[in-house]
Formats: structure tokens, C-alpha cells, sequence
């Protein structure tokens, strides 16, 4: 939540407690605490801060606290008004003393939380959130705030849940999502640090930096570090994969099929990374190399749905249409919305002659992606897809 609603939820708790607190069947055990001036006092508070007259609201809950210094809604509602004013300095020992007073008010718990966090003292906001949760479990602004003071204290571990609990709430608030996803980040270094601090010899920190670098979009240093592993340990499964994919998405194709070569030399039966290796040779002028891995791959799992398609590609590329038809048209039942299989198929029917089945795979392209249609548009024989969007099971 931003400040600003927060403040707006802050006027409207404030509001609540004084409308609880002011009715008959709360005052009527307890006239004799609130004589008439207090109450007179205390009502002329409650109008001054429902019109927005937050100094005029100060001055009458200090009279109401100097005559009763028992009431605790009035300390709350001091708090609140101080508060509106950015004294969080002064709100806080009229929070506390509400408390004190009167340790049911999760108004004045939240806001003591909420006033330590504010003032720098995120270690304090954890006892007075946590009551407040304790009061209503579910209130999603305390969530929020005893999630901030865990993340100002680097507890990510603790954070997390916490602010989860406020991002569902309201998904929409990009400064909570910002939140969550820097507790996740930092968490993930601090576990990478304790392990590397543990045991400085192993590739386990390198592997989840890199990891981590790779979904970040951070290639240069998650090749760095998927490197280290390497030169750590060599043949640990998928690492060589990883590079391969960062390789590739880097246009070195050259690295790329080295890695992926050492990939499949460790796993011959990693079919994703057949693909892979198939998708790069057919990208460089290699079909002939790539074709007899891929039938390989195919004939021993005929559901792989991107070994049908790069096989498709490779003999359309040397002009073996008939041979290209068979495959492209597995991969299409075999993945029916892949919307790349049935251009290709399109152009392959096209070649052949068959004018309209090449016009049925070109309206069924266009059915799954407008942007495969105006491809087709522009050029006589678009670029084939990659099999990066095709999912190998």
C-alpha cells in the first residue's frame, strides 16, 4: 500500500476506534472515568479530525488526556492526529500509552509499528506489529509493515511471508511487488554467502549466482560464473546446457554448439538439448549435421514434438519438401498451437503445390498469432522460428 493510502487508512482506523469508544454502551461502565468536560473534549477531537482540523483535534485530545489520564482511545487518537501531522515522534508515546491502557486497541498497535519503522527503528515495529496481527490476524497493513521491518533488518527469510500476504492483497501496488522481489533477491545472496562462507571449495554459490545472473537477464555474469562451475567441476548435468542457451541467445553459435556437444556427451539421451544443438546447426548451414542426431532423437521418442519440427526445417532447408511435409506435420498434431510449425508446413504444401492446404496452415498461423501472418505478408519465404518457444515434452 502507498503512503498516501495509508494515511487514508489511517484517518478511516482512527475514525472506527472513536465511533467504538463513543458510543453509550462503551461509556455507560465508565461515566465516572469521563466527566462531562472530558467527553465534551473528546467529541469536539472527533469533529475536528472528521472535517480535517488535525491541530484543532491535537489540542482537544490533550485536554481529554490531562483530565483523564485513563482513556485510552484518547491516546489513540492523539496518536492519529499527530500522525496526519508527520509527528511520528511525538505519535509514539501516545501509542504506547493506549496500549498500556488498553492492550485490545490494534489500531494503536499497528501505528506504534508503523511509527518505529518511520522513525528508524525497525527493530522496535516488530513487538507492536506483531500484536497487532495477534488481534486480527488478517489485517494486510500489518503484513506490510512487519514485513518492511523484518526486510530493514535483513531477516528476508521472515519477510517474505508477510509481504506475500500484503501483495496478494493488493497486487497491484508495484512498490510491494518491488519489495517482495528485492526480499527474494537478497535472501538468495545471503544463503549463496552462508554456503560459500561454509564451503568456500564447492561450485554450489557459483551455480546459484548463475542461476540466479541467467534469470535476471544478466548474461555476461552468469557466464562468468556458470565458468567457475565448469572449471570447479565439469561435468555436472545441465551446466553446459546453460551456456549453451546463454551462448546462444549472445549469437555465438559457435560456443553454443561446443556446449552443447559437451552437454549431450555427458547425457546422449537429453533430447531438449538435441533440439538445441539441431535448432544451432540448422541456424549456421549445418543441416547435414544436424539431421542424423535429430531422427535419433525422434525415432526413439516420436513425442518430441521439437525433433519433429527441426527436422522439418532442415530438409526444407535442403529442399526435400516431401521428407520436410512428414515432419512439420508431426509437430503440428504433436503441438498444436505452435503457431512457427504451421508457417513452415504453409511454405512446405506451397513448394509441393498444394495450394490449399498451404492456405489452410497459413489461416490456422494467423488464427494463433496475427504476427506470423504479417511475416508471411512481407516476404515470399519468411525465416523459420526456432524451437526456443517449443516446449520438448
Amino acid at each position: 500500500m502507498n503512503t498516501s493510502a495509508l494515511k487514508v487508512c489511517a484517518t478511516i482506523i482512527g475514525l472506527a476506534v472513536i465511533g467504538l469508544y463513543a458510543g453509550p454502551w462503551v461509556f455507560a461502565g465508565r461515566d465516572a472515568e469521563l466527566n462531562p468536560q472530558a467527553q465534551s473534549a473528546f467529541l469536539a477531537g472527533t469533529a475536528d479530525l472528521k472535517k480535517g482540523d488535525i491541530q484543532g483535534a491535537v489540542t482537544a485530545f490533550q485536554e481529554v488526556v490531562k483530565i483523564d489520564k485513563a482513556f485510552g482511545p484518547a491516546y489513540l487518537n492523539l496518536g492519529l492526529a499527530y500522525n496526519e501531522l508527520r509527528q511520528f515522534e511525538r505519535a509514539i508515546p501516545s501509542f504506547t500509552k493506549a496500549l498500556e491502557l488498553d492492550p485490545r486497541l490494534e489500531g494503536a498497535a499497528l501505528f506504534l509499528g508503523i511509527d518505529y519503522y518511520k522513525t528508524g527503528a525497525p527493530e522496535k515495529a516488530v513487538g507492536p506489529l506483531q500484536k497487532a496481527l495477534a488481534l486480527t490476524p488478517n489485517d494486510s497493513d500489518a503484513h506490510l509493515w512487519l514485513g518492511k521491518a523484518y526486510l530493514a533488518q535483513d531477516r528476508y527469510q521472515e519477510a517474505i511471508p508477510h509481504l506475500e500476504i500484503a501483495s496478494k492483497a493488493d497486487p497491484k501496488d508495484i512498490g510491494l511487488q518491488y519489495d517482495l522481489t528485492q526480499a527474494h533477491l537478497l535472501l538468495s545472496d545471503q544463503m549463496t554467502t552462508r554456503i560459500y562462507n561454509e564451503n568456500p571449495h564447492t561450485y554450489w554459490p557459483h551455480l546459484l549466482r548463475a542461476q540466479a545472473y541467467n534469470i535476471q537477464g544478466k548474461l555476461d555474469l552468469a557466464l562468468i560464473e556458470y565458468n567457475q562451475v565448469v572449471k570447479m567441476s565439469p561435468d555436472i548435468p545441465g551446466v553446459h546446457e546453460a551456456l549453451g542457451e546463454i551462448y546462444s541467445k549472445k549469437r555465438d553459435f559457435t560456443s553454443a554448439e561446443a556446449e552443447f556437444h559437451k552437454e549431450l556427451d555427458l547425457n546422449p539421451y537429453d533430447f531438449a538439448v538435441v533440439c538445441s544443438l539441431g535448432d544451432i546447426l540448422i541456424e549456421t548451414g549445418k543441416t547435414t549435421d544436424a539431421i542424423p542426431a535429430l531422427e535419433r532423437a525422434s525415432a526413439h521418442k516420436p513425442s518430441l514434438g521439437c525433433a519433429r519440427y527441426e527436422l522439418g526445417r532442415a530438409w526444407f532447408r535442403q529442399g526435400q519438401y516431401e521428407k520436410a511435409e512428414g515432419h512439420l506435420e508431426a509437430a503440428t498434431a504433436l503441438n498444436p498451437a505452435y503457431a512457427p510449425a504451421y508457417v513452415l508446413l504453409g511454405q512446405c504444401y506451397a513448394k509441393l503445390g498444394k495450394s490449399e492446404k498451404a492456405q489452410a496452415a497459413f489461416q490456422k498461423s494467423r488464427a494463433l498469432d496475427q504476427e506470423h501472418l504479417e511475416r508471411i505478408q512481407q516476404k515470399v519465404i519468411p525465416g523459420e522460428q526456432s524451437t526456443e518457444q517449443l516446449n520438448p515434452q
